[in-house]
């Protein structure tokens, strides 16, 4: 966590520092105020997006509410902040804003994926799983490729008890979006499952090759995951190998969380490239 929280720090300074560098506004000077305000908008989304994936969640908040602040936005970037946020309140389980955000996105934009897909997802996480599955549904009949709302359709059904409709989301998901991590190691949960150990090993490497080095937690569960489908193997050495690499992470988090699921809805935000 000490790593994650220093890459932060530098990624803070570099963007403050690029945020400072920046022309003055006045005539005769470029950029004008709107492009400073828009770059300046742009720089504290994209801080809030990286501490949203470190699971930085009340500093994700607070660079975001920051970045909507500015007046000078595109109406398609104030939509993209505008969901990071819901998903952020979300996951920090203030469920109210989160629907107020969401009902007022839905009343903007009722054309996005997007929005359908925020929706469902904390319809999923506060348990409605009809609601969950209709606007999973609705965001899938307007991008058909969507491979976050694949992957949380998976989940669902992995719940219900449903693996083999489970599998057939995610191998969709990874059709739709060959580089979408959580998609991979939610497979490998199924897969071990069903006891299919080596695609077990497949997915949980794919999954630990794709997630960002910023997604401390995710990786460690990734690498608790194999250690067991090696064991199940019977490959003691490699088994203790990646459960010392989960526990470098973070400590303790093999016997922690050692196959209490999925951490659904987590981690399911990609760094911008």
């Amino acid at each position: 966590m000490k790593k994650t929280a220093l890459m932060i720090a530098v990624l803070v300074t570099i963007v403050s520092v690029g945020c400072a560098s920046l022309p003055p506004s006045g005539p005769g000077t470029s950029p004008s105020p709107t492009r400073a305000d828009a770059e300046r908008a742009a720089d504290l989304y994209s801080l809030g997006l990286i501490a949203f994936n470190a699971g930085n969640l009340d500093v994700s908040l607070d660079y975001v509410n920051q970045a909507l602040a500015f007046s000078e936005i595109d109406g398609q970037t104030r939509l993209k902040m505008r969901l990071l946020r819901a998903e952020v309140y979300t996951d920090l389980e203030k469920y109210d804003l989160a629907q107020a955000e969401i009902d007022g996105l839905i009343a903007e934009s009722p054309d996005s994926a997007d929005v359908y897909f925020v929706s469902g997802l904390l319809n999923y996480k506060t348990r409605n799983m009809t609601p969950a599955v209709r606007d999973l549904t609705q965001a899938l009949a307007i991008n058909s490729s969507f491979a976050r709302a694949q992957n949380l359709l998976g989940n669902i059904a992995k719940e219900r008890g449903d693996f083999e409709k489970a599998l057939a989301w995610y191998n969709e998901a990874v059709t739709s979006d060959d580089t979408f991590a959580p998609a991979y190691f939610n497979r490998a949960e199924v897969d071990m499952a069903l006891g299919y150990y080596d695609s077990a090993l497949s997915d949980y490497s794919s999954a630990i090759a794709r997630y960002s080095e910023l997604q401390t937690n995710y990786l460690a569960q990734a690498y608790c995951g194999r250690g067991e489908a090696f064991l199940m193997k019977g490959d003691l050495d490699m088994s203790r190998r990646d459960q010392e690499k989960a526990d470098s992470l973070v400590p303790g988090v093999c016997v922690e969380e050692k196959h209490t699921g999925p951490r659904w809805g987590k981690g399911e935000i990609q760094l911008p490239r």
